[in-house]
């Protein structure tokens, strides 16, 4: 079954990681192109290809448990996503992906409370709006590295790359990553290549089934992203 869209293609990747690493490649066979720029081999054929297309978590699933519903916005070529974290009738609001008034429609559409806001990255796509969900909604930005939502522990992990105070948020089998990473990719380097590289490793060396909600793209899991991201190579 085909799937949302990966947000980026084969020559996204190379074009990011050629920036990344600063080199300039000429030969068009991917064998060299992987070896000079470090990417997984398997993973970027299968992109190019259009194999890869991650199993996506189930937003259709409705239960009063812990539980995500994704908001998607139009952006360039493809989604900025935001999140919903639910239980029962209440909610935190993970990035606003650039759109207050989407954010508030589905709150307002499942009859939800929200309780505070969480920002992955500082970028305008994840936080536009955010003055005007915070009037209306009567709520603020969660900064603290551990949060409590109804009982549950959020944890924030440091994942500068993207940019230098890029965060992931962790509670139970959830990551929200923001754009660190991609289903397939990761995102760019504008901050440094290189620390955006240690904080993919970082979040992949966690538990193979925690689900990852990421800034675009479709959602997938630690599982996933070790056999098919295209950086996923050490």
């Amino acid at each position: 079954m085909v799937g949302l869209d990966l947000e980026d293609n084969y020559e996204d990747i190379i074009s990011k990681a050629m920036k990344g690493s600063n080199k300039k490649i000429k030969t068009e066979k991917i064998e060299d192109i992987c070896k000079e720029l470090n990417l997984n081999l398997t993973a970027l054929k299968n992109i190019r290809d259009k194999k890869y297309y991650p199993r996506e978590y189930n937003f259709f699933r409705k239960t009063n448990e812990l539980r995500v519903e994704r908001i998607q916005v139009p952006f360039y070529k493809g989604n900025v996503n935001s999140y919903l974290l639910v239980k029962g009738n209440k909610c935190a609001i993970i990035d606003t992906c650039g759109d207050a008034d989407f954010v508030i429609e589905k709150i307002e559409e499942l009859k939800l409370k929200a309780k505070f806001i969480l920002l992955t990255h500082g970028h305008d796509d994840h936080t536009d709006g955010l003055g005007k969900i915070e009037d209306k909604l009567k709520i603020k930005v969660e900064k603290k590295n551990k949060i409590n939502f109804l009982g549950y522990s959020i944890k924030r992990i440091s994942t500068p790359g993207h940019t230098a105070d890029s965060v992931t948020f962790l509670v139970e089998d959830f990551l929200f990553s923001g754009d660190l990473i991609f289903a397939g990719s990761l995102g760019g380097g504008n901050f440094s290549y290189k620390k955006l590289l240690e904080s993919f490793k970082k979040i992949l060396s966690l538990n193979k089934n925690l689900w990852i909600f990421p800034g675009h793209g479709p959602s997938t899991t630690i599982g996933q992203e070790r056999e098919n991201n295209a950086f996923s190579n050490f």
